[in-house]
């Protein structure tokens, strides 16, 4: 099993040997680059659009649940007022800082965030349990490939839930999008299309499967006409297969400022629902370094110089789209 490292912001990333790259830019660091590449645009696209939703899609279906549990035939059908469930698809799980991290969202009034993480190395979980902090009930119902909650906002009435699909993700992807067009439940009652995607394997060069036009075409059928998908990714020839399936594409960068706001929110949402020292566990100073041996000697040269991880910035994203993303103040068209 790979050995946890420590990245640029200190917090902790690890190497993968089947395909030969970090999980996570070991420049910038892991927190910081799923922070500032996909939990920023997503809190933005959430915070836009939670109340514009009602109208967007089809009322009844999001206000109204099947109570399969009542034994009163007349209220078996529910009302929900206000409930938003939110689905958001996390591919792939890796180390877990995407999903877990979404655990943020708890945040909002009466929202249910449902995350669906595609994985097919299950040594990674453990990973994850010691970044996170992560107890023996979750990881087994995570191992299982069963739904579990994650965090609960009772003052909110807000709380996040998590399954991880094991398996080739682009198997599984194409196995979901089959069974949400033929509307076989392949979620539940409440699965109307991915609202979010955070769009995070390893590069193109050593995933390709992950970085194709059929790969797209699959997130296009299963995503929201609303949708949002977050990726590290900018390159050209991205962009150009992207567009060509049906995507808007867009430039993204967040400033140091967001991401300082972001890291303190984080910690004031999580700090009443996680084990103590849950935050300082993520970027824990004390760690020692990695030896040589584990990475290149230039990333090891990076996070042994103190002064250069103190300069380091987060580089720009992409974020993709079926509509246009104008509530986005700070993203130009890629």
């Amino acid at each position: 099993m790979a050995t946890l490292i420590v990245s640029g912001d200190t917090s902790q990333s690890a190497f993968n040997e089947e395909f030969g790259e970090h999980y996570s830019s070991l420049r910038e660091g892991a927190l910081s680059e799923k922070l500032a590449k996909h939990i920023m645009p997503a809190r933005i696209f959430l915070q836009k659009h939670l109340d514009l939703w009602h109208t967007t899609y089809n009322v009844s279906k999001l206000d109204f649940y099947i109570d399969t549990e009542s034994s009163n035939s007349d209220s078996s059908i529910t009302q929900k007022k206000n409930m938003r469930h939110i689905w958001i698809l996390d591919i792939c799980f890796g180390l877990g800082y995407n999903a877990l991290l979404s655990r943020i969202f708890a945040s909002y009034d009466n929202v249910h965030i449902h995350i669906v993480s595609l994985e097919q190395d299950r040594h990674t979980l453990m990973l994850a349990k010691a970044i996170h902090m992560l107890d023996s009930h979750i990881i087994e119902h995570l191992r299982l490939g069963e739904c579990v909650q994650i965090l609960a906002n009772p003052t909110k009435n807000s709380s996040v839930s998590l399954q991880i699909i094991w398996g080739d993700a682009k198997d599984q992807l194409a196995i979901l999008a089959h069974h949400y067009e033929q509307n076989l439940d392949c979620m539940t009652s409440d699965f109307y299309g991915f609202d979010i995607v955070y769009h995070d394997p390893f590069s193109s060069s050593k995933n390709p499967s992950l970085w194709d036009r059929e790969y797209f075409d699959l997130l296009f059928r299963i995503t929201k006409s609303s949708c949002l998908i977050t990726t590290y990714a900018t390159k050209k020839n991205l962009i150009e297969i992207v567009q060509d399936v049906g995507f808007l594409t867009y430039r993204y960068r967040v400033d140091s400022m967001q991401l300082r706001h972001l890291k303190a929110l984080l910690e004031d949402i999580l700090k009443d629902q996680m084990p103590s020292g849950f935050i300082s566990a993520l970027q824990e100073k004390r760690l020692s370094f990695a030896d040589s041996t584990e990475m290149s000697r230039s990333n090891n040269s990076i996070l042994a110089d103190s002064a250069l991880r103190k300069k380091c910035t987060i580089r720009s994203s992409s974020l993709f789209s079926k509509t246009p993303l104008c509530f986005m103040h700070n993203v130009s068209s890629a």
